[in-house]
């Protein structure tokens, strides 16, 4: 099976959603590394563990804490990954950015419950279609919730 390279912005000790498609990953053979503030003290792993190498990311954006993100994408781009699973909204400008150029085989699965808006942010927006590499991103709001699943899939480690 894989190694999946997870990586957000969100503090995952006050909400379980960014977790939510790890455990099923987990469960079918693939090796799990998370990256994220408070990936220690998660919430969803605290009442439903599943496998899985945790590493703690600084809160906020100061820069100790922008440097460790790329450092952690880059060492995920360089690594022995085979997936780069990128989540939350804050990642998508920080990936575009560190994920630019080579993969070396790895595969980037970019899961994120909304989208920037064309309208007011067109600079985030460019960036963020840019790493999905759709024409115009849905917002995870219209899709059902099997839909990670079925991305996963796509890719090869559903």
């Amino acid at each position: 099976m894989s190694r999946i390279f997870y990586i957000s912005r969100s503090d995952l000790s006050d909400s379980p959603y960014p977790e939510v498609t790890l455990p099923a990953l987990a469960a079918a053979g693939h090796e799990i590394v998370v990256a994220a503030p408070q990936a220690s003290k998660s919430l969803y792993r605290r009442h439903l563990p599943f496998a899985c190498e945790v590493i703690d990311i600084p809160l906020g954006r100061k820069l100790v804490a922008e440097l460790d993100v790329m450092r952690r994408l880059l060492s995920a781009r360089f690594g022995r990954n085979d997936v780069i699973y990128l989540n939350s909204q804050s990642m998508s400008l920080r990936a575009a950015i560190g994920l630019s150029g080579p993969k070396f085989g790895k595969k980037i699965l970019y899961h994120n419950p909304d989208y920037f808006c064309p309208l007011n942010f067109p600079v985030s927006f460019w960036l963020e279609r840019r790493l999905c590499h759709v024409p115009m991103p849905l917002s995870g709001d219209h899709l059902p919730a099997k839909s990670t699943f079925e991305m996963a899939g796509r890719i090869g480690i559903g």
